[in-house]
C-alpha cells in the first residue's frame, strides 16, 4: 500500500514585509493565485520602474470555516517604485495604481 504523493505548493514568494522588519516566505497553494502572479509576471512583466504589493486576504464570509481552504487568497498590486515605503509611512498622496489582481469574490 502506498500513501497518495502531497502535492506542494504551486511557487512559494519571497517577500518585505515593513511591519516584520524582514524577509518573509509564502506558498501560493491556490491555482487562481498562480495563475495571477504569471500573469503578472510572466505575461504583462513588473517594469524596473514598479513594484508588485502583496496582500493576503482570506474569505470571511459566513461560510469562511468551511470554504476558506478552497478559495484564492492573494491581492496583488502593482504600483510605482516607492508606494511600500508610502503605505509603510504616509506623509503625502498614494501614488496611483497601476494593475490590480484579486481574489474573485472580494468586491
Amino acid at each position: 500500500m502506498k500513501a497518495p504523493r502531497v502535492a506542494g505548493p504551486y511557487a512559494v514568494l519571497t517577500v518585505e514585509s515593513p511591519s516584520l522588519k524582514l524577509r518573509a516566505m509564502i506558498s501560493v497553494v491556490h491555482r487562481l493565485d498562480f495563475r495571477n502572479l504569471w500573469e503578472i509576471y510572466e505575461q504583462r512583466r513588473v517594469a524596473a520602474e514598479e513594484e508588485v504589493l502583496l496582500g493576503y486576504m482570506p474569505y470571511a464570509g459566513f461560510l469562511g470555516p468551511l470554504l476558506r481552504p478552497f478559495l484564492p487568497r492573494l491581492h496583488l498590486l502593482i504600483y510605482p517604485k516607492g508606494a511600500l515605503e508610502f503605505f509603510s509611512d504616509p506623509k503625502g498622496r498614494p501614488p496611483p495604481l497601476i494593475a490590480e489582481r484579486r481574489p474573485p469574490w472580494w468586491h
